[in-house]
């Protein structure tokens, strides 16, 4: 997926009412129905936010999302290992790809 369809998917899963999508000197940004932008890749505050919203657990070498749904089998555990572990930037990554392997599994 591109960055693009990252956020739609994490969004999806964290409820949040997307409306447009802007390009930016650190990437795609999404612009939320409430006139605000949201940006999980680039932002520490919306990632952390997004990890907290679907209960998200984080350690120092991973990020995983266990998610009981109407998926296939009825569970899904998405999981994402952070590398390298002191970079924000994989860290906030990892929590947008499982939001979003969870959003599509449920799509």
């Amino acid at each position: 997926m591109n960055d693009r369809e990252l956020l739609e998917m994490a969004a999806k899963t964290a409820k949040i009412h997307i409306v447009g999508f802007s390009l930016s000197a650190f990437g795609v940004m999404a612009e939320r129905a409430d006139g605000g932008w949201w940006d999980p890749l680039d932002d520490d505050g919306d990632a952390f936010r997004l990890a907290l919203e679907l209960e998200m657990p984080i350690h120092p070498a991973r990020v995983w999302k266990s998610y009981r749904a109407d998926v296939p089998g009825g569970f899904l555990e998405a999981s994402r290992d952070v590398t390298p572990l002191s970079d924000p930037s994989a860290t906030r990554r990892a929590i947008v790809e499982v939001a979003a392997e969870v959003g599509k599994a449920t799509a």
